[in-house]
């Protein structure tokens, strides 16, 4: 039934309950089950430390294409993924992997390979 939490469009539902203990819970995909005999239904709901425990990197960055923006924004910038290396102390090689989605990134190092690799403005948004 977790499974379901895997849809961006259900897992953005997330409330957190009033109730100690404070479980996160998705009142719009309810669960029915059968407990002494008696079936209930209730949100589902999930301890966050086990939303925490069974989460996992980014691995390939798929819902945010980090590897396809950096590339665009160098090849508009006309540099060579050996230029944005040099210019972010890292190696042209883990520029392609970061480009070909081969490769994690943490938010620091993204950082620096767009305001030193690339001379830009790194803005996230929350929204």
């Amino acid at each position: 039934h977790l499974l379901a939490l895997t849809n961006w469009e259900i897992f953005k539902e997330v409330s957190v309950s009033n109730e100690a203990p404070r479980t996160l819970q998705w009142t719009n995909h309810p669960i029915t089950f059968t407990w002494k005999g008696k079936t209930q239904t209730a949100p589902t709901d999930l301890d966050p430390d086990v939303l925490y425990q069974e989460s996992t990197f980014l691995r390939n960055l798929a819902l945010i294409p980090v590897g396809t923006i950096l590339k665009q924004a160098r090849e508009k910038a006309g540099l060579t993924q050996t230029d944005v290396a040099m210019n972010a102390g890292t190696t042209r090689n883990y520029i392609s992997r970061i480009e070909n989605g081969k490769s994690d990134i943490q938010l620091e190092t993204l950082h620096k390979i767009v305001e030193l690799g690339l001379g830009k403005e790194l803005r996230l948004e929350v929204v």
